[in-house]
């Protein structure tokens, strides 16, 4: 079959026949596009829409952080102050080293229930120990071996804690010295 247009006419032909095409192509991945976009918008607005709720969740969060941040921090303050007040002994047994001394003494017989530290005056410091003994002798024994320690100027229990024979509950008084021996 033979072509009778001119190469002119041809080439228009096949220019027209590109343009068309590109055209329908170009018509295709618009439409295709604009259908993905349109399928895609609902995605978009419940992935946003959970973004936005994490977001205010998170806010939430660091606020609530921040408020327990701050809580810990005074509490921490809080508890320096108490330490450094307990250590203002100058030149006295540490604290710890004392109730060390006391829990040692008490032995096995002797549970110390509750211990009360007072503010030192300028050379002593007085405790009060609260607790239960076995028997009144394991109490006398523990009072003795507590007066005979270099850290404790003085040890007394009432003579009424001394009146049961066992399970005897009992209030000591101690003097402790804030200038090592």
């Amino acid at each position: 079959m033979s072509n009778l247009l001119p190469r002119v006419m041809k080439r228009d032909v096949r220019r027209e026949y590109h343009v068309r095409v590109a055209t329908v192509a170009g018509f295709v991945v618009a439409v295709a596009v604009g259908s993905q976009s349109l399928l895609l918008l609902p995605s978009y607005l419940l992935v946003n829409s959970k973004l936005h709720a994490a977001e205010d969740k998170l806010s939430a969060q660091n606020a609530s952080m921040g408020d327990a941040y701050g809580q810990v921090v005074s509490d921490i303050e809080r508890a320096n102050k108490i330490v450094t007040e307990l250590s203002k002994t100058e030149h006295g047994a540490a604290v710890t080293t004392v109730l060390e001394a006391i829990m040692e003494e008490a032995g096995n017989n002797v549970r110390i229930n509750g211990v009360v530290i007072r503010k030192p005056d300028s050379e002593t410091q007085n405790v009060e120990l609260r607790g239960v003994a076995a028997t009144r002798d394991e109490l006398a024994s523990f009072v003795d071996r507590l007066k005979q320690n270099t850290l404790i100027t003085s040890a007394e229990v009432p003579f009424s804690d001394l009146a049961q024979a066992r399970d005897a509950g009992f209030t000591a008084s101690l003097v402790i010295k804030t200038t090592t021996p």
